[in-house]
């Protein structure tokens, strides 16, 4: 049970393309030389799957000393920020759970300005987020002119901003019920 096979001497991650693979070595707290009986490879990936952008965790132990984490992030399905002069947008994954902040934004998720403050710590509502989805799938499919963002406010109203000969144009949609009847 001494013997050196039984250390930890090698750490292999996989899966991980935001995370760093020190994050997650901090976050299971495996060092070289360690004994591998010290957590149940459920543990670790029990440790793993507390951060928030780990949406699943599996850990296996190999002979002679070697960590296996395999790990699936959580994928953003939108953008959110805080209405501010100068926003920050925020990942979010269809869970509300804000992953992680996007410096320049992302254009390939749809943007969502809220009047309450927006922070790594925040978690929005998965049914607002259901809700909004399926609200935006019908507006983007009608309108004729790209969407810059989407905003909601403290009642569940929403709007949108877009442009009509680069000009911005304000769109009031209201709650996101009956969209498809609003936007024709």
């Amino acid at each position: 049970v001494q013997s050196s096979i039984f250390r930890v001497h090698s750490v292999y991650v996989s899966g991980n393309h935001h995370i760093k693979n020190k994050d997650l070595l901090t976050a299971v707290n495996l060092e070289n030389g360690q004994s591998l009986w010290k957590f149940t490879p459920g543990q670790v990936a029990q440790q793993l799957v507390q951060l928030h952008e780990v949406y699943q965790a599996s850990v296996s132990y190999r002979l002679p000393g070697r960590v296996e984490l395999t790990i699936v992030e959580r994928t953003p399905v939108l953008q959110v920020c805080s209405e501010s002069t100068h926003p920050r947008w925020f990942a979010v994954d269809q869970e509300g759970i804000v992953l992680r902040a996007l410096p320049h934004g992302d254009d390939r998720l749809p943007r969502l300005m809220l009047k309450q403050k927006v922070n790594l710590d925040t978690r929005l509502h998965p049914k607002m987020l259901h809700d909004f989805a399926r609200a935006i799938r019908i507006i983007e499919k009608d309108m004729p002119h790209r969407i810059w963002y989407y905003s909601l406010d403290q009642r569940g109203s929403l709007s949108l901003r877009t442009f009509a000969n680069r000009h911005p144009f304000d769109v009031q949609i209201g709650e996101p019920v009956r969209v498809d009847c609003k936007i024709k």
